[in-house]
């Protein structure tokens, strides 16, 4: 994370800070989609990309900081392609190409545990000291 992320999170604004997070992590992506990744059009992978960078703030939050819980996520996510595309017929190895259905319910979840936790996404000051999991910022 960077200064932005960890000054946001500091001052108990998980939100921002996993919108800032999507921007950098859209930022990286942004060559491979212009570049014809996986055919993917830009703006459903998008909206599909923050509502799981939400999900994986969630799962971070609520899992004290452990990254291993959202690598798995991660990885489980993006295996599902491979794993839909070989064994149903007429699915594509993309998110989008497996319909609007998929996207919208990830928006609902997102938009689930934003409601649920009043912004906040399962974080906890008690549950993960910032100071320690980042460092304090030099000033």
């Amino acid at each position: 994370m960077d200064g932005a992320d960890f000054y946001y999170l500091k001052t108990q604004k998980p939100l921002i800070a996993t919108i800032i997070t999507f921007f950098i992590v859209s930022i990286w992506h942004l060559p491979a989609l212009l570049a014809g990744w996986k055919n993917e059009p830009l703006w459903p992978w998008l909206i599909l990309s923050l509502a799981i960078a939400i999900v994986h703030s969630w799962f971070f939050f609520k899992s004290r900081g452990n990254l291993l819980v959202v690598i798995l996520f991660h990885a489980c996510f993006d295996a599902q392609y491979s794993f839909l595309s070989k064994f149903i017929p007429n699915v594509s190895n993309t998110p989008f190409h497996q319909g609007w259905t998929y996207i919208i319910l990830y928006c609902l979840l997102s938009l689930s545990i934003i409601f649920l936790t009043k912004g906040k996404l399962g974080y906890n000051k008690a549950n993960l000291n910032l100071k320690e999991y980042f460092g304090e910022p030099e000033q």
